[in-house]
């Protein structure tokens, strides 16, 4: 596993093999330079305004975004959100207008929180469905996720059909592996007692923390949430607080800002 967080791509690309897969966070200013770049399984999540530092336009950084299936063949697979839309206009689903063009040679699978498709991977009800040719599956729900919220529920979606379309057995993406990891905790509502409460036993057990170190990424993570529970909550944390937080989210208006 590689990307713009944790392990750099180039530090394992030489050791590689042709057997061996690769999950990869692909940024926006690698894709601007790729020439041979064929992953077997795509994904574009979303496309919300980042990065016009750089990009400039949004437009710009769609055509960027949109690179990334450039290379692929009809045998292989793209993912795609379904209810993705332009920052300025509510009607124009990017993604899904893109998805539709003909300019995507492998095969695209949308994933869905909002409605039921009749191929891809939705939310119906509280369950993650898969629809693939005639056969269903249910992969999990999500009450039984560590996650929440809609876009956490979303890149389930994305991660198991991707999962399964690069040949990962149902049974091993339905498994759950993912909750052998983590504990359940929530941060004590009561800020004199600085800490995360857990439940072990059937009782609640009070986990002190003196300092949090925030390595999320993306919205919750950047842009000030975290840090404002932080605060709420009286824990002492590394990093930008929440006014510096949510104003260096948005990285065009900091550039204007620090101008």
């Amino acid at each position: 596993v590689v990307g713009n967080i944790g392990t750099p791509y180039t530090s394992v690309a030489l050791d590689t093999k042709d057997e061996t897969v690769t999950v990869a966070e692909i940024s926006s200013f690698q894709l601007e330079t790729i020439q041979d770049f064929q992953p077997a399984v795509s994904a574009i999540l979303n496309i919300t305004e980042d990065h016009l530092n750089r990009h400039h336009t949004m437009e710009e950084y769609i055509r960027v975004k949109e690179l990334i299936t450039g290379n692929q063949t009809k045998d292989q697979v793209c993912v795609l959100n379904y209810d993705d839309y332009n920052f300025d206009d509510d009607e124009d689903e990017v993604l899904r207008t893109f998805g539709e063009s003909g300019q995507v040679k492998a095969k695209v699978v949308y994933f869905s929180s909002l409605r039921e498709l009749p191929q891809g991977i939705f939310l119906r009800g509280k369950e993650i469905v898969l629809r693939a040719g005639e056969k269903e599956f249910v992969i999990t729900t999500t009450d039984r996720l560590k996650i929440l919220g809609r876009h956490n529920h979303e890149n389930t979606m994305a991660a198991a059909a991707m999962a399964y379309y690069a040949g990962v057995p149902v049974e091993n993406i339905k498994n759950g592996e993912w909750e052998k990891f983590g504990t359940p905790a929530v941060l004590s509502p009561d800020a004199s007692q600085k800490g995360l409460l857990k439940t072990v036993g059937g009782k609640v057990k009070l986990i002190p923390i003196d300092l949090a170190f925030p390595v999320l990424h993306g919205k919750y993570g950047e842009d000030g949430t975290i840090q404002g529970l932080f605060e709420l909550a009286q824990i002492p944390y590394v990093g930008n607080g929440v006014l510096s937080s949510s104003i260096s989210m948005d990285k065009a208006f900091t550039k204007i800002i620090a101008k």
